[in-house]
């Protein structure tokens, strides 16, 4: 579990936070034009979920 802030509220998350520059593993979301894209797709990009 790791800690960090919401609106200057601290927070606990459930589970680990990843590292910088650690790779993510395969994923698939959908927007908000309800398609779906994969960690594929963001390839090479900076993303904050």
């Amino acid at each position: 579990m790791a800690q960090t802030s919401f609106g200057g509220t601290p927070v606990n998350t459930v589970g680990d936070l990843p590292a910088p520059g650690q790779t993510l593993p395969s994923f698939t979301l959908t927007g908000g034009n309800l398609q779906d894209f994969s960690n594929a797709d963001v390839a090479g990009k900076r993303v904050i979920f």
